[in-house]
């Protein structure tokens, strides 16, 4: 699905979208976590400020995929921040979105390996973008919560 994303571009974005919308609420964890493993897919391909506009109104949504009853669906999630955070992490430009983030993986980073290994790259990544700007911001939310 990456190829394809890379391929289409944005066009495959919507359709992604929709796709993961309806199979969230599934309650099949396998249905979830997929439809989490196809949006990871697609974060290369669409275009940066369609990406951005088209995923920032079920942030949200996907932050509460942290209190999952299946560790495979928070695993998922995890690594879908991640592949967010290689290509888009302007996305956590939001004050109010990164204070909610941070605190969720926070308590987070304490789960199963795979989930920890996840939000340490999405925290790495972050730390990279951040740190190539002026962002006091980020200083200050990690230094209040340690």
């Amino acid at each position: 699905m990456n190829a394809i994303s890379l391929i289409c571009g944005d066009a495959i974005l919507q359709q992604t979208i929709n796709f993961v919308g309806q199979s969230l609420a599934n309650p099949n964890w396998k249905v979830r976590y997929s439809s989490l493993i196809a949006l990871g897919a697609v974060t290369e391909g669409p275009n940066r400020l369609t990406f951005i506009n088209t995923i920032t109104p079920g942030l949200q949504m996907l932050l509460n995929l942290f209190e999952d009853s299946s560790r495979k669906v928070r695993e998922g999630i995890a690594w879908v921040f991640s592949k967010i955070s290689e290509v888009h992490c302007e996305i956590f430009k939001n004050q109010q979105f990164f204070d909610q983030f941070i605190g969720i993986v926070l308590i987070r980073i304490q789960d199963a390996p795979r989930i920890s290994n996840h939000i340490c790259k999405t925290i790495e990544n972050m730390s990279s973008y951040f740190s190539s700007r002026e962002n006091p911001m980020v200083d200050n939310v990690f230094t209040s919560r340690l």
